[in-house]
């Protein structure tokens, strides 16, 4: 395990439904040349997904909501095929959970799409969610629309009345 680099990359992209911007945007993603690619805000569903698909090729999931709104994808790339062991998704398209062995290395994988404003409550289901997968090395990425210090938020300039989003770092 030491020395073994795994290269992810997170990307909101906004919406994958148009078929130009879904190919630019898997296009762009292949050049980058990650391992990983965590996308939030897919907006896919049936046969959009099933497009995503077909145009990477490579192992792909997601988790759906509908074409307006929430969707997160991960890929990966083909020489970096994992061993998937476990996958646990969002049915409302927020996140993805996956235990996998990748580059010889056991891993958790959260890719998380927190819509405005983002909750504690959703923080709190996946953090439960991985705790009944096991104690591995875990990475999360994603959109949580929250910042760790409310002083760099150029947005919002104090935290809202649920604390957020210096709960969201704390936890």
């Amino acid at each position: 395990m030491a020395g073994t680099k795994i290269r992810l990359i997170s990307w909101n992209v906004r919406g994958l439904n148009d078929k130009i911007k879904r190919s630019l945007v898997l296009d762009h993603l292949k050049k980058l040349g990650a391992d990983v690619m965590l996308l939030q805000e897919t907006h896919l569903i049936g046969q959009r997904v099933r497009a995503l698909r077909r145009h990477w090729i490579h192992p792909t999931l997601h988790a759906e909501y509908s074409t307006y709104s929430r969707g997160v994808a991960i890929l990966f790339r083909k020489a970096s095929l994992p061993s998937i062991e476990k996958t646990i998704s969002d049915t409302y398209g927020r996140f993805l959970i996956l235990k996998l062995t990748i580059a010889s290395v056991p891993l958790i994988i959260v890719n998380v799409y927190s819509p405005p404003p983002g909750e504690i409550a959703l923080l709190q289901l996946i953090m439960g969610k991985i705790a009944s997968i096991g104690d591995y090395p875990t990475v999360w990425m994603g959109d949580f629309n929250a910042v760790p210090d409310p002083n760099l938020d150029r947005l919002r300039k104090a935290p809202g009345p649920d604390g957020l989003p210096i709960e969201w770092y704390k936890a």
